[in-house]
């Protein structure tokens, strides 16, 4: 795979998984500004691309935090509920830990798309792993 522009990394179909492998050859500090792009291909964990690339972004660690927050804090259902399984339930204790009282409200306080993908029982488990 050529890449010219930090924008080719990121993947043009759920099953670019070349473009998987290209990123994990990328310096950290080069990928930073398209974090948000390539969390958006973990929107649907049946998309052949979303667990590899999940894997990959769940190395990031903490700088993929801002685009993690900007998911829990949005009202699609289904992404955060791939988001919570494929990305913050892999992180490390520290990591989950900050996203305490997002997992909280999803537990307290769930929306009606809430309840209807299951978020409130997958923020529990992994509150779980955090007390």
């Amino acid at each position: 795979m050529e890449v010219t522009s930090i924008r080719d990394l990121i993947p043009k179909s759920k099953h670019d998984l070349e473009a998987v492998d290209a990123l994990r050859e990328a310096s950290l500090s080069s990928i930073i500004p398209i974090l948000d792009d390539l969390l958006d291909w973990t929107a649907d964990g049946n998309w052949p691309i979303a667990k590899p690339l999940a894997d990959f972004l769940v190395s990031i660690g903490a700088p993929l935090k801002p685009a993690v927050q900007r998911v829990l804090q949005g009202d699609d259902g289904p992404f955060k509920y791939f988001c919570l399984h494929l990305i913050v339930a892999q992180w490390p204790r520290d990591l989950k830990e900050d996203f305490q009282k997002e997992l909280l409200r999803l537990v307290e306080y769930p929306s009606d798309h809430d309840i209807a993908e299951e978020l409130p029982e997958v923020a529990e488990e992994i509150l779980a792993t955090i007390r």
